[in-house]
C-alpha cells in the first residue's frame, strides 16, 4: 500500500480510500495475479474499507479463492490484534490534540471536520494520537458514508475462517504500527498539517482524487492507477519525512512481504495460497509481483473474463 515517493497529506491515497456506489457488476477487472508452481496460488491486489461496489467478488478472484487453503492478509484481524491497534492509537492522558496541536492547526483540522459534517466536533477526537488523528481524517467521509459495511480485507479473512482455512498474515501489528510510533512529535504534527492542507486544496480545486482512483480500481486499469497515486503522493513539506515514510510505508514493505510470500510457497508447494494486500503494493516498477519474479517465480496476471 508500489510508488517511489510518498506525499504525507496524501495517506489516503496509500489506504485506498473507496466512495460509497451501488453495483457489484462495475467491478470489472480486479487485481489478480496467479503463481504458477506445482500448484498455482494467488496474489489479490485489495483495499482497506467497505464498499457496496465490493461486496461480491469478481469470479476470477472468488475461483482462486475457493481453491486456497490458506488465506494472508496484511496483518491478523484476530480480536486480539485488532485491540491491539485501536490501543496504539489512543493518546497518552494529558497528550490529546488540544494539549497539543499549535492553536492555528486544531482550528483548520476542527474546519476540515465540519466540511465532512456539520455535527462534527474535534473534541471528540482529542484521545487520538496525532498520526492516528491525521489517518484517521482522511478516512473519515468515507467511513461515515457506509458506517456499517466491511472492509474487503476483513471479510476475506472472515469467510476463510468460516470455511475452514488456513488464516495468516504477511506482516505483523507491530510491524505496521513502528511507522507510525517512529515518528517524532513534530513530525506527526507536520503529517496532520499536510493533510488538513491536502484536504483544504481538494475542496477548493473541487477535485475528487478518491473518486478518480476508484474509477481507477474498479477499472483494473493499474499504470493509469499508478500515475495517480505517484501523483498525489509527490511533494509535500518535509522531503525528509516524506523519504523516510516512502520507504517504510512501501519500498521495506514491498520486500518484506515479498519475501515472506516466497518462504510460504517455498515451504509449502503443495497448497494454494492466496495473499490479499493492498492494490498499491502492485502499482509500481519496484511491486510484489515484480519482486517475486526477480525471486524466480513466475507470475501473471488473471484476465478478467471476456477479455
Amino acid at each position: 500500500m508500489k510508488l517511489s515517493a510518498l506525499r504525507t497529506r496524501a495517506v489516503a491515497a496509500l489506504l485506498f480510500l473507496l466512495l460509497p456506489a451501488l453495483a457489484a457488476a462495475e467491478w470489472a477487472a480486479p487485481f489478480l495475479w496467479r503463481i504458477e508452481g506445482d500448484k498455482p496460488s494467488y496474489l489479490f491486489g485489495t483495499i482497506h474499507l467497505a464498499d457496496p461496489r465490493l461486496a461480491i467478488l469478481p469470479a476470477a478472484v472468488d475461483d482462486a479463492f475457493k481453491e486456497a487453503g490458506a488465506v494472508y492478509t496484511e496483518i491478523p484481524f484476530d480480536p486480539q490484534s485488532m485491540g491491539r491497534v485501536v490501543q496504539a492509537t489512543v493518546a497518552p492522558s494529558g497528550e490529546g490534540l488540544a494539549a497539543t496541536l499549535p492553536e492555528e492547526l486544531h482550528a483548520r483540522a476542527a474546519a476540515v471536520l465540519r466540511t465532512i459534517r456539520p455535527e462534527l466536533d474535534i473534541a471528540a477526537f482529542d484521545g487520538l494520537r496525532v498520526w492516528a488523528f491525521a489517518t484517521q481524517l482522511v478516512l473519515l467521509e468515507a467511513q461515515l458514508s457506509n458506517p456499517f459495511g466491511t472492509p474487503l480485507d476483513l471479510r476475506l479473512y472472515r469467510r476463510a475462517a468460516s470455511e475452514g482455512k488456513a488464516t495468516r498474515a504477511v506482516e505483523t501489528i507491530d510491524e505496521q504500527l513502528d511507522v507510525f510510533r517512529s515518528l517524532s512529535r513534530e513530525e506527526e504534527i507536520r503529517m496532520l498539517r499536510d493533510t488538513v492542507e491536502y484536504m483544504e486544496e481538494a475542496q477548493t480545486e473541487g477535485r475528487d482524487i478518491v473518486g478518480e482512483m476508484l474509477s481507477l480500481y474498479l477499472a483494473g486499469d493499474l499504470p493509469r492507477l499508478g500515475e495517480l497515486l505517484e501523483e498525489t503522493m509527490a511533494g509535500g513539506s518535509d522531503t525528509d519525512l516524506n523519504d523516510r515514510l516512502a520507504r517504510k510505508l512501501l519500498t521495506d514493505r514491498d520486500e518484506r512481504m515479498a519475501e515472506r510470500i516466497a518462504r510460504h510457497l517455498r515451504e509449502e508447494p503443495e497448497n494454494v495460497h492466496f495473499f490479499a494486500v493492498g492494490a498499491g503494493h502492485f502499482a509500481s516498477a519496484e511491486g510484489i509481483q515484480h519482486r517475486l519474479r526477480e525471486k524466480g517465480f513466475t507470475v501473471e496476471r488473471v484476465a478478467p473474463a471476456g477479455r
